[in-house]
């Protein structure tokens, strides 16, 4: 199953971990800070900023899942 990221961030990066453990298949992160791009992130490429979704049908293909990542209080 490959999947993407969306946020190379913090929890992005934490998450990774996480379904790296798993065994899921983690083809690259998608961000848009323009600092992450081309970034390298535990084995793990920024491919590109969120607007590489809006052709969605170019990329479905490739991909199984989206994981967004996002952190909550108790």
């Amino acid at each position: 199953m490959k999947s993407l990221i969306i946020g190379a961030g913090t929890y992005g990066e934490v998450y990774l971990a996480y379904l790296q453990d798993a065994g899921v298949d983690i083809i690259g992160f998608i961000d848009d800070s323009d600092e992450k791009q081309g970034a390298i992130v535990r084995g793990v490429p920024v491919i590109g900023k969120l607007s590489v979704m809006q052709n969605r049908w170019a990329i479905k293909p490739l991909i199984t899942y989206i994981h967004l990542p996002i952190y909550t209080t108790p």
